[in-house]
């Protein structure tokens, strides 16, 4: 009966009374087994129906009911359940059983019906009540034969989760804190026993949780013990457990604590508790470095507690946990669940602050990175958070950034690329990282290059044109990889990287970063190379760029940086000068100069480009026109030094007085 309100009701109305009178007159099994069966239902997890129970003499004559009939199976089954659930958490219950000499009949009952599931199962229920109480107790149950009781038991009932579960729990009650009573359940062939409901009761938490807490006591200062259940493969069969159950916060809490228990080192009297989960865990890990499945869970337990807290991260740093993670990752290379959440931890302490790239680069934490790339490039998953770890790694980091060039890193990410091209975020990943790599390193240029990084990025952006987090990242790392680098500026044309760049602002306007990043690789590749120039404005890029300046007609810097890219490109040829005058260009140039007349770069660069465009007749007449040289002078005025010299240039062709 599982609603209270239904069961304080019939007690109110007198149900025990009546159950009782009943059991007390007639003698039948069938009246004794519903009236102790009526009893467990009024009194299961009802505080209240038991002290009524209790008052009434319930207690008095189930235990009569069970002597009377002591060879009626159903009347065991019932009753054993009634004083069950007469017991569950209520001391005073328990004292009336045990002065009534409960624990020797409910034994007698389990000698009785070795065979009975149900049987077994109520009694071991029973006796950890009743056990839980007092020392004294305990001492009786084990000169009853309680421990061989639940062994038998245990063994008789293997399909049994119940008959396991309470197994488990009565054995660690008794094995607690007591050398003998480890010792005896041990020779008991109780290790074995209970390795065997573990692994046979692999999806019961229950079962998983008491067998744990079971190890737990049987090993805790008992190194003799404590070797057998290792030799028992107890390792595996917890982690396995553990790993079933990855979402049960018991089940997790004693899986760590028996292995902690397991992993004392008692020569070397190895015993103080470790101050909370992550010491419980690193402690583990660092005794039993071989064991791929626990070094797996302990890398999956770090990765669940630093998703669900900051303070976390905190912990796992200042406790060395980056330490045991790479370890972890060195030594079983092979497990990729593994290696998943080691990367995820090392992305969090690098997110977390840039400190720990040295401190993970101290410890060799970049070859497993790379390796784990390697090992599993079919890997798409791995290979995006593996590329984010080595994004923090570089991050303003130039030790780094070699390190990971010396370890086949750019070819690991390179062939991320190639391999994923369906995956988006391992390409957005990948454009950002390679954008970091290149930054202010030649030979890192080099390298991506020679992997074919700029062929990987450029087929990036025209595989999702629109996306703007990639669109964005692929233009940074154009721009980086061509900044110095002639060849580079050289094979980002041949490969329609100029085609890239452009696509990407003209289908983005609105995204101030992409359109910045953009203007910057642009003026790479336009700069002293006239075949580029040329081919920038072939492509629409002068109105892109125009178009560009009046959206973002109130940002200083790109509105320099564009006009220092439409300055390169009109440099010596007719076509782009002639284009500029009649797109707008002089238009956007002036707005440019009289919104940020206080910027000198704005003033600056777009005095390069008016001198670029006024040698060019057409274009002159057009700047004539409007009117152009009031603003020249403000700029010459404001920044004499930076604007002097273009700007008497220009008055002079224009013949300005």
């Amino acid at each position: 009966m599982k609603n209270k309100s239904y069961q304080n009701v019939i007690v109110k109305a007198g149900g025990f009374k009546y159950i009782t009178a009943a059991m007390k007159t007639h003698s039948d099994v069938s009246v004794h087994e519903g009236g102790s069966r009526g009893i467990a239902c009024l009194t299961q997890n009802n505080l209240t129906n038991q002290d009524a129970a209790r008052r009434l003499l319930v207690i008095e004559t189930v235990l009569n009911s069970m002597k009377e009939h002591m060879s009626s199976l159903s009347v065991q089954v019932e009753s054993t359940a009634a004083l069950r659930y007469l017991s569950q958490e209520n001391k005073r219950n328990v004292d009336t059983i045990l002065k009534n000499e409960g624990i020797l009949l409910v034994t007698d009952t389990a000698h009785n019906f070795p065979e009975a599931a149900k049987v077994q199962e109520h009694i071991l229920a029973c006796l950890w009540n009743w056990l839980d109480e007092r020392e004294s107790n305990r001492e009786v149950l084990i000169s009853l034969g309680g421990v061989e009781l639940a062994l038998i038991a245990m063994e008789t009932h293997t399909l049994s989760g119940a008959v396991q579960e309470h197994g488990c729990t009565l054995l660690w009650t008794i094995a607690q804190d007591n050398r003998l009573n480890q010792l005896d359940i041990a020779l008991r062939d109780g290790i074995r026993i209970v390795m065997h409901a573990l692994i046979h009761h692999v999806d019961n938490a229950c079962v998983q949780a008491q067998g744990f807490w079971l190890c737990y006591n049987l090993a805790k200062d008992n190194a003799t013990v404590q070797e057998a259940i290792l030799e028992a493969n107890a390792l595996d069969v917890i982690i396995s457990g553990m790993e079933e159950h990855d979402h049960n916060v018991l089940v997790q809490q004693m899986g760590w604590e028996t292995i902690w228990i397991l992993a004392l080192d008692h020569d070397k009297n190895v015993h103080a508790q470790p101050n909370g989960v992550f010491q419980t865990i690193l402690f583990c890990m660092q005794q039993f470095p071989e064991h791929g499945g626990l070094q797996d869970m302990a890398c999956q337990a770090f990765h669940n507690m630093i998703l669900s807290s900051s303070d976390n991260t905190r912990q796992i740093i200042a406790q060395g946990g980056i330490k045991s993670v790479v370890m972890a990752m060195r030594t079983h290379s092979s497990v990729i669940s593994l290696q998943e959440n080691a990367c995820i931890i090392l992305e969090k302490t690098l997110a977390h602050s840039s400190i720990n790239q040295n401190n993970i680069a101290a410890i060799d934490g970049v070859y497993p990175v790379v390796k784990c790339m390697k090992i599993f490039s079919d890997n798409a998953y791995l290979q995006e958070i593996a590329i984010s770890v080595i994004m923090g790694l570089v991050a303003g980091n130039d030790q780094n950034k070699n390190t990971i060039e010396e370890m086949g890193g750019i070819n690991a990410i390179v062939t991320a690329m190639k391999n994923h091209s369906d995956a988006v975020r391992v390409q957005e990943n990948g454009c950002r990282v390679l954008w970091l790599l290149a930054a202010n390193n030649h030979v890192n240029k080099i390298s991506i290059a020679s992997a074919q990084g700029i062929d990987a990025i450029v087929t990036a952006m025209h595989n999702y044109p629109s996306n703007t987090s990639l669109q964005k990242k692929g233009c940074g790392a154009l721009w980086s990889l061509s900044y110095n680098s002639v060849a580079n500026q050289v094979h980002i044309s041949k490969c329609e990287g100029l085609t890239a760049v452009l696509t990407a602002m003209k289908s983005h306007q609105e995204v101030l970063e992409l359109q910045e990043q953009a203007m910057r690789a642009l003026l790479n590749l336009a700069s002293k190379n006239q075949a580029n120039q040329l081919r920038i404005a072939l492509a629409g890029g002068v109105e892109i760029i125009i178009s560009a300046m009046l959206i973002h007609a109130d940002i200083s810097t790109l509105q320099e940086k564009a006009c220092e890219v439409l300055w390169a490109i009109s440099t010596r040829d007719d076509v782009v000068q002639v284009q500029i005058g009649n797109k707008g260009g002089i238009a956007a140039i002036m707005k440019a100069m009289s919104q940020h007349s206080e910027v000198a770069g704005v003033q600056e660069k777009a005095l390069w480009v008016l001198t670029n465009l006024i040698k060019n007749l057409q274009v002159r007449n057009t700047m004539a026109q409007m009117n152009i040289c009031p603003i020249v002078v403000e700029a010459k005025k404001h920044f004499p030094e930076k604007c002097s010299k273009k700007a008497k240039e220009i008055l002079f062709i224009l013949r300005y007085v």
